[in-house]
């Protein structure tokens, strides 16, 4: 009948900066020839540049888009990029916020979108740390609901137009004659506050136009 002696050693060694245990078995058979195996456990642990607790992104109710995070650990942690993206393979970078660095409590990040996509779209959150290396969150959607709420007055006029309810940031402005020809470079477009435009048609001569504010269309007569 066949006995076995096993003898296990145990061995510190500092490798690289990194502890490891090396593990030596021997391993007897009497009255055999000894064998000799060796294996590695990996002490090291690698942590993770932070540690996100949420990351969500709602609609407003003056159509922007508002996003929210907070994390509860952070190391080496330089910034973070807001992306959206229409369909989920195309993204751009709308915004960004500087990271805290290392941080060992609760911290919570907003950003928004001043001008988001018509209808859905997507956000994620890219986060950069102080030598480059970057990882993503997980993916939200919002629906931003154009609504047809714009005021234009008064119509008719013979100069200035008013328009009224516009949302922060920018927008697409242009005016067209009867025939479909563009005459936007006839007038002066006046973003006068967050809401509010006029528009001068002096230069124009009297007729119909049709002013389309980003897909928004509108009748316009010049008296």
């Amino acid at each position: 009948k066949n006995h076995y002696l096993k003898i296990i050693f145990f061995t510190l060694l500092k490798i690289s900066g990194q502890n490891s245990i090396i593990i030596w078995h021997l391993k007897k058979r009497l009255p055999f020839s000894a064998s000799l195996t060796i294996g590695t456990i990996n002490r090291t642990q690698t942590s993770l540049p932070i540690s996100l607790l949420n990351f969500d992104a709602k609609v407003t109710a003056s159509n922007q888009v508002k996003i929210n995070w907070q994390t509860a650990t952070e190391i080496n942690n330089d910034r973070f990029e807001i992306q959206r993206s229409a369909n989920t393979d195309t993204w751009e970078t709308v915004a960004q916020v500087k990271g805290a660095g290392n941080s060992a409590q609760f911290l919570a990040y907003e950003a928004t979108d001043n001008n988001p996509l018509p209808g859905i779209s997507y956000y994620r959150l890219k986060q950069i740390d102080l030598v480059g290396t970057f990882s993503y969150s997980n993916i939200v959607g919002v629906n931003v609901l154009i609504i047809n709420n714009l005021k234009i007055y008064p119509n008719p006029t013979d100069q200035l137009i008013t328009v009224e309810n516009l949302t922060p940031g920018d927008h697409q402005c242009q005016l067209f004659d009867p025939a479909g020809s563009e005459v936007s470079g006839s007038v002066r477009f006046n973003r006068i506050s967050d809401s509010k435009m006029t528009i001068d048609l002096q230069l124009l001569p009297s007729g119909v136009y049709i002013l389309v504010v980003d897909t928004q269309t509108f009748r316009i007569i010049k008296s």
